[in-house]
Formats: C-alpha cells, sequence, structure tokens
C-alpha cells in the first residue's frame, strides 16, 4: 500500500501482483506531504516481520475506514488484480523459494515442503484461504463488505505496462520505469493443475473470474 498526498493517489498491494514492483517505482517520486496514519490497531509498526503486521497489504475497506470515506474520495485510487490459477501459483512458489529469509515463516516453508506439491499445498489452509501469509480472496481487496468495488481503477496484472501508463497520467507524472521486483521462478502455471485444483480456483476466486472475464 501507498498514500501518496502530492499525488492524491493510493495504491492497494493485493499479494503477487507486482506490488513491490509498483511500490518501488511510486517511491522515486518526489514527495513533501506524509499522510499518517491512526493507530488502529490493523498492524504494528515496530514489529521487524513483513506484511501481515504492516499495512503493506492493508485492504481498501479497512484503509477506508481509517483514514475515514471524506478522505478516501479524495485519492485515486488504483490496484491491480491478476489471473487467479497464475497467482495461486506464484503464491505457491513464493512460500518456497521466498518465505524462508523470515524466521517466523520457516516452520510453515517446511510444512509445505511436506505436502504432497501444489496439489498438497491448495488442500491446505494456505491454498484454501491465502494469498501468500495473507488471508482473504482478491475481491477482499478492493471491495466493501457488500461487494462493491471500492477502487477507481482496477488494472490487470497481464496488461502492465498499458495500465501502468493510465495510473502515470492520472497521477500526471511522467511514465517512471517499472522495476521487476520479488519474481519467482517456475514454469507455467498451467502445468501445476488438475481437474480438482483447476476446479478448487474456480470455486474460491469465482467472483474474480467472473468480474474480470478470467479463464484457465
Amino acid at each position: 500500500m501507498r498514500i501518496l498526498p502530492d499525488y492524491n493517489c493510493i495504491y492497494i498491494h493485493i499479494p503477487k501482483t507486482a506490488g513491490n514492483s509498483i511500490a518501488e517505482a511510486l517511491d522515486t517520486l518526489p514527495a513533501t506531504a506524509v499522510f499518517d496514519l491512526p493507530d488502529t490497531g490493523l498492524y504494528d509498526p515496530d514489529i521487524e516481520l513483513p506484511d501481515i503486521h504492516r499495512p503493506k497489504h492493508i485492504k481498501a475497506h479497512e484503509l477506508r475506514s481509517a483514514i475515514g470515506q471524506e478522505a478516501w474520495e479524495q485519492f485515486f485510487t488504483f490496484a491491480f488484480v491478476r489471473n487467479p490459477w497464475d497467482l495461486m501459483v506464484s503464491s505457491y512458489n513464493w512460500w518456497l523459494q521466498k518465505a524462508s529469509k523470515w524466521p517466523a515463516y520457516q516452520p510453515i516453508v517446511a510444512e509445505i515442503r511436506e505436502m504432497d506439491g501444489f496439489t498438497g499445498f491448495m488442500a491446505s489452509r494456505l491454498g484454501a484461504r491465502q494469498i501468500n501469509e495473507m488471508e482473504g480472496n482478491i475481491s477482499d481487496w478492493i471491495t466493501d463488505r457488500s461487494g462493491n468495488i471500492l477502487m477507481d481503477y482496477v488494472a490487470r496484472f497481464e496488461a502492465l505496462e498499458e495500465s501502468w501508463d493510465v495510473i502515470c497520467d492520472r497521477m500526471d507524472v511522467p511514465l517512471i520505469p517499472l522495476p521487476h521486483e520479488n519474481k519467482s521462478e517456475r514454469s507455467h502455471y498451467r502445468t501445476y493443475y488438475n481437474q480438482v485444483t483447476r476446479q478448487q480456483i474456480a470455486d474460491r476466486f469465482s467472483w474474480s473470474i467472473e468480474k474480470f472475464g478470467y479463464t484457465f
């Protein structure tokens, strides 16, 4: 998540949607104003753990509640979504390739390595209810509790460059180069699936699949 008062912009970071690259690009913008988040209890800024204890992956409805509806409406708000079949393969490989650098996650990584590959991962809580270490579906990050989209602009990871052009234009800034951060090494997502796991994604992410027209 990023709040940039100088550019009237809020970015909501759904895990595994190029968020580190987007945040790094936004951080290159010169800025003078700071938006202080109130102490909502949603995170602890003193804990040296990523994500779950920080507002990096705060959901839109949580942030809107924290700053208030009036403040929220003053910003251009955006997020990126991703094909759920691809997203969950990326999440699986994040656990295997990236997560162990944080000691708190090493027991989970060890547990995943004992599972029956991606099929076992998808049968676990991690595959059934989480994206990386965060609980929720794509819709949870960008909608209110009634299912209404809260964002001004929802872009697709699959059209990252074109969408980034739109976002920079909306912020009235020159096109900012996007670095490629936090990439996992893996084969094409379709090779991970069987009929059961393919349907698990279809069921879990049905709202996002229908809303954004994703297919396997």
